[in-house]
């Protein structure tokens, strides 16, 4: 960040956001040092193995090394999030019993006011100032100290809980494939939300497919904005963890990603239909306000370019060094070799607007919590969009007839029924929801448009 040296302040643009500079990195080496000296600070804090740890914030770099801390000493994660719904966050952190909470400085004087309502709240760890971000301004507020204080609640710093679990002798207490590394809340369909037990073993699982359909490497860069209180980038992640890839992230602006991109300029992006769906009409709002011969040459370009893909015949170079390239530079994917999509139904125009424009392969995926994020996903270079591929290789498939809904696998065009899976991708059932039951290797629910 920049920081005015006579205010103490974030420099800020005309439209009072925070001036970012470029992204400064931590080495994996570097990350993992820190990530045990934490987990050695949470055992001083009274934190033990298999205990519940609660994650509010935005994607940061102190949110993914406070996570490994937490592995370190064979703990779980349990990320949580306001948008589902009022007063989830007090419901999750007393269902989960969770003592200690790492979270961001807007979200500090949230809990302070919810302290009261929960119990089993002891500690609270501020993300706070970086000398390597220059982020000043996550300081801890002296007024949140003061109010911890009053509320009985510990508030520390990231950094203080570092240097505390710096030279302590606790070692390492490895998790198993079977051990829990998420409790990981969803909305579901009725009632309070849902903590899914997501083991090590099912995240592995996942992970293991991917370099079946492609291979990343430690020169891919993925710029991080899906919220990590979701499994699909958590699984991203991991999956750039094995691969020894960059992992940057975002300004914390969904509306300035394009800045990030150009600041980053990814290999790899993964997004939501929402998002990428802006691009698109950033992208043709742009060439509406050009002159008639510049739209009528972007249309040509563009249709000639959609042919090609449709037909397999290779892109012409003039229309994409005189129309493509540039807009790829322009919004910083021009480094971008693959696309990924998930969470909701991509368009099948948004899919080829995001191939025409980039030139990299762009596939969607299907999954869920409960299947660590693997269940489908379209191959790269296939140009049939519309739909959401082929199971992943850690996962089986299989429809079952519902005659009471008028669901058949032999039903025309497309097979309906009930979907089950098996993997060992599957999660291990719901904490502490004894009627729902134990899911074990297989789970189901109700799919209405033959989509597999």
């Amino acid at each position: 960040m920049q920081a005015d040296e006579k205010t103490g302040k974030y420099k800020r643009g005309d439209d009072g956001d925070p001036i970012r500079g470029e992204y400064v990195w931590y080495t994996y080496s570097q990350v993992l040092e820190q990530a045990r000296a934490f987990g050695r600070g949470l055992i001083e804090l009274g934190a033990k193995t298999k205990d519940n740890i609660g994650i509010w914030s935005v994607n940061r770099a102190e949110w993914v090394t406070g996570q490994l801390g937490m592995y370190s000493q064979n703990m779980r994660a349990v990320p949580l999030y306001a948008t589902l719904g009022e007063h989830a966050v007090d419901y999750i952190l007393n269902h989960a019993e969770i003592s200690i909470v790492l979270t961001e400085k807007d979200n500090t004087k949230k809990l302070l006011k919810y302290a009261h309502k929960i119990k089993s709240l002891k500690v609270i760890i501020q993300f706070d100032f970086d000398p390597k971000y220059n982020n000043v301004e996550d300081s801890i507020a002296e007024e949140d100290l003061k109010a911890a204080e009053e509320a009985g609640v510990k508030l520390l710093g990231f950094r203080q809980v570092i240097e505390l679990g710096k030279d302590k002798p606790h070692f390492p207490v490895e998790p198993t494939d079977e051990d829990y590394a998420f409790i990981m809340y969803t909305s579901g369909t009725t009632g309070t939300p849902k903590g899914a037990l997501i083991r090590h073993g099912n995240v592995v699982a996942t992970v293991s497919a991917v370099p079946a359909l492609w291979k990343f490497t430690e020169k891919d860069r993925h710029i991080s904005f899906l919220p990590l209180a979701h499994i699909f980038e958590t699984a991203l992640q991991a999956a750039f963890w094995h691969s020894g890839g960059q992992i940057g992230f975002y300004s914390g602006n969904t509306r300035k990603l394009t800045s990030d991109f150009v600041a980053l300029r990814p290999t790899f992006l993964a997004g939501v239909p929402r998002v990428f769906t802006r691009v698109y009409q950033k992208v043709f709002q742009g060439v509406s306000e050009r002159n008639c011969i510049a739209q009528w040459y972007f249309h040509r370009a563009y249709n000639h370019t959609a042919e090609c893909l449709r037909n397999k015949r290779p892109r012409d170079p003039g229309y994409d060094a005189k129309v493509f390239i540039p807009l790829r530079e322009r919004i910083g994917l021009d480094q971008c070799k693959l696309i990924l999509s998930g969470a909701a139904p991509l368009p099948a125009y948004i899919q080829e607007f995001l191939a025409i424009l980039t030139g990299a392969y762009v596939v969607q995926g299907y999954g869920l919590t409960e299947t660590a994020a693997a269940v489908c996903i379209t191959i790269p270079g296939d140009h049939t969009y519309g739909h959401v591929g082929a199971p992943f290789s850690c996962c089986e498939v299989k429809l079952r007839d519902v005659p009471e809904m008028d669901y058949r696998s032999t039903d025309k065009p497309h097979p309906r029924g009930e979907i089950l899976l098996r993997g060992a991708n599957v999660f291990a059932g719901y904490y502490k929801n004894e009627a729902v039951g134990s899911y074990d290797l297989r789970v189901w629910w109700i799919c209405s448009d033959g989509v597999v």
